[in-house]
């Protein structure tokens, strides 16, 4: 989990001081938690959608009976995590996978996440939630470029009215209109 990608015994040995062999690897990989297939002469290792829902649930688990103090803190760290993923709608791999070096992959990832459907609108009070830890600046930069390349449609809300606090404080401003809907472009 913490290497967010496929890797083999050695390079987690080197990475987490850890490998995963023998009867701890069969329970991970029987429960479904972690897919091992053989590449070449090595097994890869990652975790799948099953481990890493297992990951966000074990934050908000409480410490183990008899921990120390160190493990205690870290749970308390771990519920942490959890009630943020929690508040963001977010994965439990949202904490370890490394952010997209470009900004336009994660903003078409993101509302492709957050869509109950195909297709469907978005908030951009909920994709603002999403991509928080992108400035608000270069959000904006990113939805008004995708927006030109029609990469997504971005829209005003025909019914103001209904609009919260929060959608008209997370609208963009394009072409002197504020948008506070998204949704990824069709064909």
């Amino acid at each position: 989990m913490a290497v967010a990608t496929d890797v083999s015994n050695r390079e987690l040995k080197a990475r987490c001081g850890l490998d995963l062999t023998g009867d701890a690897r069969h329970r991970l990989n029987d429960a479904g938690l972690v897919n091992s297939p053989k590449v070449g002469r090595e097994l890869r290792h990652e975790l799948t959608e099953d481990g890493w829902d297992w990951a966000k649930k074990e934050f908000s688990q409480p410490y183990p009976p008899r921990a120390d103090t160190g493990t205690r803190g870290m749970y308390l760290i771990l519920s942490r995590f959890s009630e943020f993923l929690d508040r963001t709608n977010q994965s439990a791999d949202a904490i370890f996978t490394p952010p997209a070096k470009d900004l336009g992959i994660r903003l078409r990832k993101a509302v492709t996440e957050l869509a109950e459907a195909p297709g469907e609108w978005v908030a951009l009070s909920q994709l603002r939630l999403h991509l928080s830890d992108v400035p608000r600046k270069e959000l904006d930069a990113a939805l008004s470029a995708a927006y030109q390349q029609k990469d997504l449609v971005i829209m005003a809300d025909a019914d103001e009215r209904r609009l919260s606090a929060a959608d008209r404080a997370a609208a963009v401003r394009i072409g002197g209109e504020d948008h506070h809907l998204i949704r990824l472009a069709t064909s």
